[in-house]
């Protein structure tokens, strides 16, 4: 189990409780993702994460979880649609951000799945565990658009071979996999996971602060520089193709998408 006191008092701070919660204890912020039943990432759920994640600042330790089914499905496939497609990548670029801007040590904790947008947005967080049985993947080849956050962010993480191998496939990688990878740090239970926490609850937060800011001098933020290009590759070239439109209309249609053969 996580670390409590009962003596202190829980502060929320998400401005709605449909989409997102947030509670801070003992210098433990807890923000989960509560949009069921797999908690698809839309709009609304993105400016609450921007706001729950200013409001968890102050704290030592940031934590980030799912309920329900699992961690997250990924992001509304209707808000990939023309129209729409360009605000809402803006506004997921933005939350990525602000994840990683987080001056605390952050945790994200997986079960169930964690796809698509909803695995990206956990790549951002500085430690990342998950359950054993947890499914991960990048599935958006097969709706014949692409995931612009990881495509910036895992070569550097896991190497380009295995990020072709993610992103190009579309297929789920177990746990196992992800862990062999460097995809992610472990795989274990909440208990496991509540000794991880303890430990960094146990650090002192401004060498924990201060060791955040010197890793991220020493990545020489790559990310950052090449996540703007892969968005303007998103909706200036794929975009202007067909292919985008019918594969998510078809998968919102549940159908299969008929692909131009060029």
């Amino acid at each position: 189990m996580l670390p409590a006191k009962s003596s202190e008092s829980t502060a929320a701070s998400s401005p709605s409780p449909s989409r997102i919660r947030v509670r801070i204890e003992d210098g433990l912020a807890t923000l989960t993702l509560a949009r069921p039943p797999v908690n698809v990432i839309d709009g609304a759920m993105m400016d609450e994460l921007l706001s729950g994640l200013d409001g968890c600042r102050s704290a030592k330790v940031l934590l980030l979880r799912g309920d329900g089914r699992c961690f997250s499905a990924g992001a509304d496939v209707e808000e990939h649609l023309p129209g729409r497609v360009e605000g809402m990548l803006r506004r997921f670029r933005d939350v990525a951000a602000a994840l990683s801007d987080v001056p605390i040590p952050t945790v994200a904790w997986l079960h169930g799945a964690a796809m698509g947008g909803g695995l990206e947005l956990a790549l951002m967080a500085d430690l990342v565990y998950a359950a054993p049985g947890t499914r991960l993947g990048q599935p958006e080849i097969a709706l014949g658009v692409m995931a612009p956050l990881a495509a910036a962010w895992l070569p550097a993480q896991i190497g380009v071979r295995r990020t072709h191998e993610m992103l190009l496939t579309g297929r789920t990688v177990s746990v196992e996999e992800a862990h062999a990878w460097g995809l992610i740090n472990g795989v274990g239970d909440e208990e496991s996971l509540g000794k991880i926490v303890r430990g960094l609850l146990a650090s002192s937060r401004p060498a924990l602060v201060a060791t955040k800011r010197a890793i991220a001098r020493g990545r020489a933020d790559r990310f950052r520089d090449a996540l703007p290009e892969t968005l303007e590759i998103y909706l200036n070239e794929l975009m202007s193709s067909r292919d985008p439109v019918e594969g998510l209309r078809a998968f919102l249609e549940k159908r299969a998408p008929v692909f131009e053969d060029r």
